[in-house]
């Protein structure tokens, strides 16, 4: 991942030497909408650290969620953006096998797994197969984000009439 990349999800690591599990809740607290960690012992290491899995409101990259952490005192977390599914990270970080104490839930966190998903796209079409002509979604579309799309939207809207109205 580069760091201009953004995400919503975000996977970590902190050393759990110096840093406690109401400190970790704060921190996720104050930061996401959802998280999940749990304190781990790793079994060929025996390096014990909190593996957690925090979820955002909206995205930011990568340096901004590392002042934050920093911020916070949390200068020695590993931070990778999610990889897999929603359920897949939070599988990860409540494993039985290495845990020490947790899990520990934070907020609410979103299960639908919606990696790589173009929400704008799926509203804008939504309107359009509602009926919508491609004029309305552009005078509705406060964030602009209609407007370069309007070829496909114009073809949606004329598959819609075809199909409703035939040839």
């Amino acid at each position: 991942m580069t760091e201009d990349q953004q995400a919503r999800d975000w996977m970590l690591t902190i050393r759990a030497e110096g840093h406690d599990e109401d400190q970790v809740k704060k921190l996720f607290e104050d930061l996401g909408t959802g998280a999940v960690f749990q304190r781990e012992k790793g079994s060929e290491t025996g390096y014990e650290h909190f593996q957690c899995f925090l979820q955002l409101t909206s995205p930011i990259r990568w340096p901004t969620l590392k002042n934050h952490l920093e911020k916070a005192g949390f200068n020695d977390a590993h931070i990778e953006a999610r990889k897999g599914t929603v359920m897949k990270c939070v599988e990860y970080c409540t494993k039985e096998e290495t845990r020490i104490s947790g899990p520990i839930y934070v907020g609410s966190i979103n299960l639908r797994d919606q990696q790589g998903r173009r929400n704008d796209l799926s509203e804008i079409r939504r309107k359009i197969l509602d009926g919508a002509s491609v004029a309305e979604v552009l005078l509705d579309d406060e964030d602009n984000k209609a407007a370069r799309y309007t070829k496909w939207m114009g073809e949606l809207a004329a598959a819609r009439d075809q199909r409703e109205y035939g040839a």
